[in-house]
């Protein structure tokens, strides 16, 4: 489809988003990032953009040599501006990556975690950790991989969507609850590194933890559903988390904004 589009018009895939619209906006940034992000062709471009900061008009001129862009086209006066765009993304994923490598101490991060017992139980902390999912009585052992941004997300989603969480947590005990997060934690970073959300995140560059952790929700309670649908044995955990990431992607794959 992309070839006969292109014999068609006589234009790249990035060079017709560029001038899909009468002018540069957020929905051209995204379209633009995900035609890099899937032209493999485009490597050495896809290295230089996603990473923290680069040269917007050298990248630029980089696509429109590759791309043949016709020079007096306003793509490629548009182009540098979406780049901009990529950019601020990139701090904002930066932002949240320096969040998940922070490891979770216990004495500095213990009363956050304990809004997440109180949050989920409604009663006074205890020592017993495995009472709200996690494997044993060493927290920072589970944190391990997402770290903070795992706790953040967590405490988010109790306070801001305390009720569906603590239904989940009664009425799902199969499912250790806290274990569980940070596995869609997990997940909700990986999608994020693949460009799924940049969208999200090209202003409002102070809200990028709360962006994130509300998709967190949003996927945890997508998973809890997709759950419902099966054997809602423990040993299925994993098979169907697999089908659920599998699923969630080929939808995030087809979004358009």
């Amino acid at each position: 489809m992309k070839w006969v589009l292109h014999w068609w018009t006589g234009k790249s895939e990035v060079e017709r988003v560029l001038l899909a619209e009468s002018w540069k906006s957020h929905r051209m940034s995204y379209a633009v990032t995900r035609s890099i992000w899937k032209t493999s062709m485009m490597g050495n471009v896809r290295t230089i953009i996603f990473q923290d900061d680069f040269d917007t008009v050298c990248v630029a001129t980089m696509v429109a040599d590759y791309k043949c862009f016709d020079r007096r086209d306003v793509a490629l006066k548009r182009l540098p501006e979406c780049l901009v765009d990529i950019k601020n993304c990139n701090k904002q994923i930066r932002y949240l990556d320096q969040l998940r490598i922070e490891p979770f101490d216990i004495h500095f991060h213990g009363p956050m975690l304990n809004r997440v017992w109180t949050g989920l139980k409604g009663k006074t902390v205890l020592t017993d950790w495995t009472e709200i999912g996690f494997q044993g009585n060493k927290p920072e052992n589970d944190f391990r991989g997402m770290g903070v941004l795992a706790l953040r997300c967590l405490v988010h989603m109790v306070k801001t969507r305390g009720r569906e969480s603590r239904d989940i947590y009664h009425h799902y005990p199969e499912l250790p609850f806290c274990i569980t997060a940070i596995n869609v934690v997990g997940f909700t970073f990986q999608a994020l590194e693949q460009r799924h959300f940049d969208i999200l995140f090209y202003t409002n560059e102070d809200k990028a933890l709360e962006m994130f952790a509300a998709k967190f929700c949003d996927f945890f309670e997508k998973f809890i559903f997709y759950w419902t649908q099966g054997s809602r044995h423990i040993f299925d955990f994993q098979q169907m988390f697999r089908d659920f990431q599998k699923r969630t992607i080929s939808t995030l794959r087809k979004t358009v904004y």
